[in-house]
């Protein structure tokens, strides 16, 4: 019998999520995805290992106890030369 490994299943949900990738269209590579989803059967290292490369995420991730808050890309914050220069002669402010 293989050693399954215990996964949060909402870390696998939000691995899909995050990959943008739809549990219908990666079903046929993983047939026991369904099973996994639900908690009712748990993955082996070398399923797990598979996954965390066909939704482009790293495998650690996969042994956190929850899905981690991700926060956007910082801003860019620059602008054009003239949307400043406009911004600046509506202000009134010479410079």
């Amino acid at each position: 019998m293989p050693h399954r490994i215990l996964v949060n299943p909402d870390l696998l949900g939000w691995t899909l999520e995050r990959a943008g990738v739809s549990a219908e269209a990666i079903v046929g590579k993983f047939l026991k995805l369904r099973e996994w989803l639900s908690g009712e059967l748990a993955p082996t290292l070398k399923q797990l290992e598979t996954f965390a490369a066909a939704t482009h995420s790293a495998i650690g991730l996969l042994f956190l106890p929850q899905p981690p808050v991700e926060y956007p890309p910082i801003p860019d914050f620059r602008t054009l030369p003239e949307v400043r220069w406009r911004k600046i002669q509506q202000s009134g402010i010479s410079g």
